[in-house]
């Protein structure tokens, strides 16, 4: 089989112009909710930093520490980072692009999300924190947030 052929046969599919028209302008319905375009840079920044102590007080280095399940319009994980030899860490994210449709505006945003410190899936602390968010990332002024681990 050719590559002539190949191509008069794809060619034949019933339907193919509208399915790529469709395509390319990001129609789609999911879980009862219309997908809008979110083509474009992100809406926002925002990030989390503190420093991981253990009970006397001592910095713990190589600590993992993730900020997650956050509510909308983040939707889940913000980020993660592993403490510094000092036990300093920075969790750094930012919220989805909105596209031109969206009207968001980031410097009024907080969302409250949970912090994990420690080995993914067991960790040993588990705590909140609300996260602020800017349109620039340089205006970003991260949450503080220093741990004790047991």
């Amino acid at each position: 089989m050719g590559v002539s052929n190949l191509r008069s046969s794809t060619d034949s599919l019933p339907g193919r112009p509208l399915v790529i028209a469709l395509l390319a302008l990001g129609v789609a319905t999911g879980c009862g909710r219309d997908i809008i375009d979110d083509w474009g840079p992100p809406a926002g920044y925002g990030a989390v930093a503190g420093v991981i102590r253990d009970s006397s007080g001592m910095p713990k280095p190589n600590i993992l520490v993730a900020v997650s399940i956050c509510r909308d319009p983040l939707g889940g994980f913000l980020g993660e980072a592993t403490a510094d030899q000092a036990g300093r860490y920075r969790v750094d994210g930012h919220l989805p692009p909105i596209g031109v449709a969206g009207s968001l505006n980031a410097d009024t945003l907080r969302v409250r999300c949970e912090l994990f410190v420690g080995p993914r899936g067991a960790p040993l602390v588990r705590d909140t924190v609300t996260v602020p968010f800017s349109r620039s990332r340089s205006a970003v002024r991260p949450t503080a947030r220093d741990v004790i681990i047991p």
